[in-house]
């Protein structure tokens, strides 16, 4: 007899959609029964696709007033509905994924006595602030008692994720695993010259990209700093953001009022994020924080060295003079040199592509990933 699962996710796209799609991928069917209660605001191609490919065999739940907005009236009608599926299914397990469904869900399944439930948040909204305000106060007492009084386990995608929680006391060390982000082996082989010609960029420009939605978390103000600062230094480089966002005017604004438009190519969304990874010369991620982001992840598996912020995840996808560098979140000029430093220094650049490849390979691919997952999901049975 197959043992119930329920998936719950508000968002189904970007990191966490990536997430909960390779887990209704790569879960094992023969021994799970797989539900997935999801929002529908938020969704992305790979979540239509995963959907047709396992129709019939996963049952998809939409749930229309799940917004990643608080609103108390919706969020109150999220819950009972979410409690009616939960209710009707009956599952042996439920996992549920980033802040909103984590809260809902949670409380939904603690309210029909549901023993196994697991929690992924993604980075927890807490990371974004610095200073106890009277909403990150909010936050850490919604973490920690759901952690105490509605949660197996929670599941972590860093180490560093994980000891922040750890350090704000919001459970215990051995309350929290650690099941890194994690990819297929799998990678599209292009031909970058032929994009770069298709974008009509210099065949004789470095390249530096990064691939993200274009809002705070990801600090697009600072990718674009740099690169007004090694455009000075240098009109040969050129800057790509692969990914769509709130932030996407204020940003094209900027670059014009500082005269880098031309150089900079704002692509939106694409499906062949791989193309562009074997573009790019370096991907520069500037976040303010990370859970343990799938594109440093996606820039290892191609080969791409990368310079980062030092900041949570990221310093556990880069180890820094290996297969990239880090620099002190916000400290731009820092960011600057070591981009100048891969782009002077080309046998440095290809031993650290060949270094962050191994590094995928050795702590990154699906099966550690589903395979940690899937045990804890059954040593809870």
């Amino acid at each position: 007899m197959k043992h119930k699962l329920v998936l719950i996710a508000e968002t189904v796209m970007d990191g966490v959609g990536k997430h909960v799609v390779d887990l209704i991928d790569y879960l094992d069917k023969s021994f799970f029964e797989i539900y997935v209660i999801h929002g529908i605001h938020r969704t992305d191609y790979r979540f239509s696709e995963i959907k047709l490919k396992w129709a019939g065999k996963v049952t998809f739940i939409p749930v229309d007033t799940l917004c990643r907005e608080i609103d108390p009236v919706n969020d109150l009608k999220a819950f009972r509905e979410i409690r009616g599926h939960l209710k009707a299914i009956g599952p042996d397990i439920v996992h549920c994924h980033s802040s909103k469904a984590g809260v809902l869900g949670r409380i939904a399944a603690k309210s029909l006595g549901i023993q196994r439930v697991f929690y992924t948040p993604h980075a927890y909204a807490m990371q974004g602030q610095s200073h106890w305000t009277p909403k990150r106060r909010f936050y850490w007492l919604i973490e920690k008692t759901l952690a105490h009084f509605a949660t197996r386990h929670t599941f972590n995608v860093s180490e560093g994720e994980k000891q922040f929680a750890v350090d704000l006391g919001v459970e215990k060390s051995d309350h929290f695993v650690v099941a890194y982000n994690a990819l297929s082996g799998d990678v599209t082989h292009t031909n970058p010259e032929a994009l770069k010609k298709e974008l009509g960029i210099p065949e004789e420009a470095f390249v530096v990209g990064c691939v993200a939605r274009l809002f705070y978390q990801k600090n697009p103000e600072d990718f674009f700093k740099i690169a007004k600062l090694l455009l000075e230094e240098d009109p040969n480089y050129r800057f790509i953001w692969v990914g769509t966002g709130e932030m996407m005017d204020a940003m094209k604004a900027w670059c014009r009022e500082a005269g880098i438009y031309s150089a900079v190519y704002f692509v939106g969304h694409r499906k062949n994020v791989d193309a562009y990874l074997n573009l790019f010369d370096v991907f520069l991620s500037t976040s303010h924080y990370e859970g343990l982001p799938y594109t440093l992840v996606e820039a290892m598996r191609a080969s791409c060295p990368i310079v980062a912020s030092d900041v949570v995840g990221n310093n556990e996808v880069v180890i820094s003079g290996v297969n990239g560098f880090l620099y002190a979140a916000g400290k731009v000029q820092s960011g600057v040199n070591a981009i100048n430093r891969l782009k002077m220094e080309e046998g440095l650049k290809c031993q650290m592509s060949e270094s962050g490849y191994n590094r995928f390979q050795e702590f990154f691919t699906i099966d550690q990933m589903i395979s940690k997952i899937e045990k804890f999901y059954k040593d809870s049975l």
